[in-house]
């Protein structure tokens, strides 16, 4: 019988034919498992292709306006919305003419109108300038919470600085005769000026949200 008797031999062909289907199953089971994992990884890539697009509008905060554009549409626009509350709290706003200096928003009005004691009483105020008129086109905002400091009349280095730029940046190009006229114009007594400084902001940049938004398509006929 040689070296192995038959009993020897008999294990010996048990031990091989179940040592070879251990390891058929394991090519099977490693052959499922290399193709899940690419068939995973192209369900990855098929994924990232679609997350350019947005799925829905719930969630805009990431269309914020760059800086550089912020700041420019402060020095494009001429008009805000000016917001402040009443005694009674119930809030109120009112388109008005602005200059951005240094990061804040100077304007003016009279000092009877209900604005000037409303902030007077309640400095937190609100401030929002859109892009609509201006060369940027339309869609893009910015809205500020901030406070409004309102200068006292009889502080004349303020008035002087607010009313020459003011009218130097609204008027400048209709030559310099026009522009002192103007200061003439709003110069008047009883005249402040309100100096709102921003605080928390909300940006809105609609091209970056239609750049987020998938192609329509097209109805069939």
């Amino acid at each position: 019988m040689g070296f192995f008797g038959s009993a020897d031999v008999s294990k010996k062909r048990e031990f091989c034919t179940a040592a070879t289907f251990r390891m058929v199953v394991s090519l099977i089971a490693f052959s499922k498992i290399q193709r899940y994992l690419t068939e995973d990884k192209n369900k990855v890539k098929g994924s990232k292709k679609m997350s350019k697009y947005a799925s829905n509008y719930e969630d805009v905060t990431t269309y914020t306006l760059d800086l550089k554009d912020e700041q420019r549409l402060q020095q494009l626009q001429k008009e805000c919305v000016f917001m402040w509350t009443t005694r009674a709290g119930e809030p109120v706003g009112v388109t008005q003419s602005f200059i951005e200096i240094n990061g804040h928003i100077w304007m003016t009005a009279a000092e009877q109108r209900a604005r000037i004691h409303a902030v007077r009483r309640d400095p937190r105020t609100c401030v929002c300038i859109t892009s609509t008129g201006t060369e940027m086109g339309e869609g893009k905002t910015v809205t500020y919470k901030g406070t409004t400091i309102v200068h006292p009349k009889e502080d004349r280095k303020i008035k002087d600085m607010f009313y020459r730029t003011f009218a130097e940046k609204r008027y400048g190009d209709q030559g310099p005769e026009y522009v002192e006229q103007m200061i003439d114009y709003i110069d008047s007594p009883n005249r402040v000026v309100l100096e709102f400084i921003p605080g928390k902001k909300i940006t809105h940049d609609r091209d970056k949200m239609e750049a987020a938004t998938a192609p329509l398509e097209t109805p069939s006929s």
